[in-house]
């Protein structure tokens, strides 16, 4: 029944064709009528085929059951409805990294993050690394629907680092470079609350403190910064409410497991985080805190019962000057209430960036970045401190970054990387360095060659990421 126009079709063709040759007498005018009439004839036959891949492909949809089915008490269920409702995004990012310290063989893995720092989210030298393959997937609540989650799963290199947290590289962190690590994964709700919407969240969800983020398409540079690496939390287990206030402020309170560590809840109690920001036009201002005990143990004083109490003050501003350059500034104060240490130690850090768009698809920015950790709050110095004895530490960090979109998904960057640190009270340095004769000296009277430091580093490297 549903070729009947095509029958139509050729016997009219035919009849055209046939009246046509009727008054021809030359054999090219039939050769012609007899080619038209094959052409005809295999368009029939390409209807019937594509007729029945169509009910071919219906069956495996019923059997699927991806189609909305009406059930007996008159609601629908189904996978179709589900996907039109959700939002999923991804992206796949890689990279090349080499630091021109040019370390030994044996520094490779870790070779770029110091000794227990600046771990700069591509640890290991002169490597090409599958650094994450991201899924975002979520539907937000909303006042039509106001049940709603989110969930982040990234695999790769990075992902080796993030369990562990911020600042706890270094020399073979994990040479796995396949892991797996979940961001967020929480449910929302927004409630209606006289009138005003709260939303709350439960599960896990990345921190509210910081400017640059683990996801690689939302930062301007390549690597994370010193800021960002040494003095702030990635993620949190617990529960969070926020709202809009009105007039460009919005708010942000939540409970979490730990300062820093998500799970499981290991110290005595909860921490308290908290967020408070202001957007205009072309600015944004917020600040952000956290507060409580850490199951991190103090480097000093192993006692689990005497489990340190972290404080966060977090500050960043941003401005969109014109609609090529931009600013950025992320300021934090963090201090440690640590029995192990007369004084609390406590740590600082700001980092400035610019980006400059020279036309929609070039860009470059750059990074300065200065931290202080007075008393061994992340540890950048070598040396285990004894007893009391406290030691600080700076460290000066340059990053130069030009991204170009090759396709509006697959975007390049290219970066130079320069850190520097400075040590008080101790005598070793920070990051690794060639000193191949060293090396081959110890080995020669029947030592362990044992790695060698400076007090800078410099790194080149590249990155693609393509979003889909």
């Amino acid at each position: 029944m549903r070729l009947r126009w095509t029958d139509a079709l050729l016997a009219l063709a035919m009849a055209a064709l046939v009246s046509g040759a009727a008054k021809a007498e030359d054999e090219s005018l039939r050769g012609e009528m007899d080619e038209m009439r094959q052409m005809i004839l295999q368009l029939q036959d390409t209807v019937s085929a594509q007729a029945g891949q169509i009910d071919q492909q219906r069956h495996v949809i019923d059997r699927a059951g991806i189609e909305e089915v009406t059930l007996g008490d008159g609601s629908s269920s189904g996978i179709a409805s589900f996907f039109e409702n959700v939002d999923m995004t991804g992206w796949v990012a890689v990279s090349y990294f080499h630091n021109l310290n040019d370390l030994d063989t044996r520094d490779l893995v870790g070779g770029n993050s110091g000794n227990g720092c600046c771990v700069p989210f591509h640890p290991d030298d002169n490597n090409f690394s599958f650094d994450q393959l991201w899924f975002e997937i979520g539907k937000e609540a909303t006042p039509d629907d106001r049940a709603g989650f989110f969930a982040e799963i990234a695999f790769g290199r990075v992902a080796a680092l993030m369990p562990a947290g911020n600042g706890a590289g270094g020399p073979g962190i994990d040479v796995g470079g396949n892991n797996l690590y979940l961001n967020s994964a929480y449910v929302e709700y927004l409630a209606d609350l006289g009138g005003h919407d709260v939303r709350f969240k439960m599960g896990k969800f990345g921190t509210v403190i910081g400017a640059e983020v683990a996801q690689a398409p939302y930062n301007w540079n390549i690597t994370r910064g010193n800021v960002y690496n040494l003095l702030q939390p990635i993620d949190h287990v617990g529960f969070m409410a926020s709202t809009d206030l009105g007039a460009g402020f919005d708010l942000a309170i939540g409970v979490i497991n730990e300062a820093f560590t998500s799970q499981p809840n290991t110290n005595e109690g909860p921490a308290a985080l908290g967020h408070l920001g202001y957007s205009a036009e072309s600015w944004s201002i917020s600040l952000n805190g956290l507060y409580g005990n850490d199951g991190t143990p103090s480097p000093v004083n192993m006692n689990p019962s005497d489990q340190p109490t972290i404080g966060i003050i977090d500050l960043v501003v941003s401005w969109d000057v014109t609609d090529k350059l931009a600013f950025l500034m992320n300021a934090d104060y963090l201090i440690r209430d640590d029995e192990g240490f007369a004084d609390d130690p406590n740590a600082w850090g700001v980092s400035l960036a610019t980006r400059y768009a020279w036309t929609e698809r070039l860009g470059t920015a750059l990074r300065y970045e200065f931290v202080d950790d007075d008393g061994r709050v992340f540890g950048c110095s070598g040396a285990q401190p004894v007893g009391n004895v406290e030691t600080e530490c700076q460290i000066h960090s340059m990053t130069l970054t030009t991204d170009f979109a090759l396709t509006s998904g697959l975007t390049i960057k290219g970066e130079v990387r320069y850190d520097l640190a400075d040590l008080h009270g101790n005598s070793d340095d920070v990051f690794f360095d060639d000193d191949s004769g060293a090396r081959r000296a110890a080995a020669a009277a029947g030592g362990v060659p044992a790695p060698t430091r400076g007090e800078d580093q410099l790194l080149v490297g590249v990155e693609a990421i393509y979003q889909f």
